[in-house]
């Protein structure tokens, strides 16, 4: 026999099986993750999946375990169906915590080479660690609204930390993301508001660039500048986030590449970092179970922490001297690129 995980938006799909020279349906069940069933198979077999309803779903081109437009099975083992392809789960991984920030690391939208590469880590990660115990956080400068208008197959994360370590979301029975309100009890240890902040940098610094795009969030607001105006007010801009005995501490997270930054503001506890910590004891990982990616400065208060660390090679310029400023143990440059690195780190510092 053959155990399969498949990923569904069906309700109650179903096998339809040929391992006799007869077609029949089986049934699969619900997991404890959303939009995934099991179900057994009796080997060698052929099969295909069903919603009962005359709908179904065939291997795609990519699918190698293939006979005709039905997937084919020869031998036992722990299989995954997953947008039209099937792999053959490892039973023998550690599990790890992965938090991997998305746009330039897991993923960079209409890039062919970033493309594919996604699609080799959502493999990988089917293979050697989603059904292993590990846990998967994508931490994002991306609000949800954005981060739901990814069109790339990736898996649903455990968790989702969003705006730069701003809110954090797990996913319901219905397939909705919630707040975690454990999250914003963790950041609400410090004063802050964002209004008031908000209205702070539009007073003192007529330089920074408002958006067309929404700019304050429950722990953060952002603004970006001109590279040049960021130079020349540097020193004043550092003086101000240290000053303020009329509004409470915060501080600034700073990405991008060319003529343009994007300044993310925090208060002192929060950020990416805050993400961090509160995966570890949400999922009761330690340090050295722990990976982290990324590759742009509003990363880099995840990469300060003592957990493993991997930095693509598509890394921005701020990561790159940040890293070579001294050693960083258990950090290293990839020489690969995108989602690629993160494999490659998975290997190096876990398996």
């Amino acid at each position: 026999m053959a155990s399969i995980f498949y990923h569904s938006g069906w309700k109650a799909p179903l096998l339809h099986v040929n391992s006799d020279g007869s077609w029949r349906d089986l049934p699969l069940s619900r997991t404890d993750r959303r939009f995934w069933f099991s179900g057994a198979l009796p080997v060698p077999c052929r099969f295909v999946f069903t919603d009962g309803a005359g709908h179904w779903d065939n291997p795609s081109s990519q699918c190698t375990s293939v006979t005709g437009r039905n997937y084919s099975l020869s031998e036992p083992g722990s299989y995954a169906a997953f947008k039209g392809d099937l792999l053959r789960i490892r039973e023998d991984c550690k599990p790890v915590l992965l938090i991997t920030d998305l746009d330039g690391t897991l993923l960079e939208e209409r890039n062919p080479v970033a493309e594919a590469a996604t699609l080799r880590f959502t493999r990988y990660w089917l293979q050697t660690h989603y059904f292993s115990g590990s846990r998967l956080v994508y931490s994002t400068g991306r609000s949800l609204e954005e981060f739901l208008t990814i069109k790339l197959p990736l898996l649903e994360p455990d968790l989702l930390l969003t705006c730069v370590g701003s809110d954090a979301y797990t996913m319901d029975a219905e397939g909705i993301y919630e707040a975690r309100e454990d999250y914003i009890q963790l950041l609400s240890s410090e004063p802050w508001d964002t209004a008031q902040v908000s209205g702070a940098l539009d007073e003192h610094f007529p330089w920074l660039i408002k958006p067309d795009a929404r700019l304050d969030f429950r722990f953060k607001t952002w603004r970006m500048a001109q590279v040049k105006d960021l130079a020349d007010h540097e020193t004043e801009l550092k003086a101000f986030l240290r000053q303020p005995d009329s509004m409470p501490p915060f501080k600034v997270h700073i990405s991008g590449q060319g003529e343009l930054r994007y300044l993310d503001f925090t208060p002192v506890c929060g950020g990416k970092r805050a993400g961090v910590r509160f995966s570890k004891r949400f999922f009761d990982f330690g340090d050295l179970e722990t990976v982290i990616a990324g590759d742009s400065g509003n990363d880099l208060s995840m990469l300060r922490g003592p957990e493993r660390a991997v930095i693509p090679a598509n890394r921005q310029e701020d990561v790159d001297a940040w890293f070579h400023k001294k050693p960083r143990e258990n950090k290293y440059i990839s020489e690969q690129c995108y989602a690629d690195a993160i494999v490659e780190a998975l290997h190096r510092l876990v398996d």
